[in-house]
């Protein structure tokens, strides 16, 4: 058959067999973004909050408050300058956490861990803020926000990270 257009049945099968391998590899690490997806946009939004704040607070020159409510899963930020109204609607307008995403527990150097109730981060004049490690989880993922106090950088770990007091030293 000269002129005949077309791919042999050999052709279709090597190519089908190349795209079943291609799914194969790709669809596990696609499924593991879907499901950490929240986790991760979290973890982004707290750290663009944490940024906004810092930033507000060196501009404005005004004490500022990064404001965790663990028992309800939400968060929200005031300045020492914001009247009443400004402070019940920042609480009543607080971002919640999805559901699939939990706010474990907040370390501080001062307060150490808490894992319940209202947990309150000051940032000063400056933008400078105590040692605070912010725990997430989803499922089985954890992942830990450090806020470094003096370099005003935040770093994501996949992970729990854990601080301790050293209280060996007190006397």
């Amino acid at each position: 058959m000269e002129g005949s257009k077309g791919y042999t049945l050999m052709e279709l099968v090597v190519v089908l067999a190349l795209i079943g391998l291609m799914l194969i590899v790709s669809i596990p690490r696609f499924r593991q973004t879907l499901l950490t997806d929240s986790l991760n946009s979290t973890a982004r939004k707290i750290v663009g909050q944490v940024k906004t704040l810092k930033n507000r607070t060196i501009r404005e020159q005004k004490t500022g408050f990064f404001h965790f409510d663990l028992m309800e899963q939400r968060y929200w930020v005031t300045t020492e300058s914001d009247n009443e109204t400004l402070l019940a609607s920042a609480r009543e307008n607080a971002y919640q956490v999805p559901s699939s995403v939990r706010i474990s527990d907040v370390w501080s150097q001062s307060h150490g861990k808490k894992s319940e109730g209202e947990v309150l981060v000051r940032f000063n004049k400056k933008g400078y803020v105590e040692p605070v490690i912010i725990h997430l989880e989803s499922d089985d993922k954890k992942m830990s926000l450090v806020l470094n106090p003096f370099l005003g950088t935040i770093k994501i770990y996949e992970k729990y990270i854990d601080m301790h007091r050293d209280d060996s030293n007190s006397t």
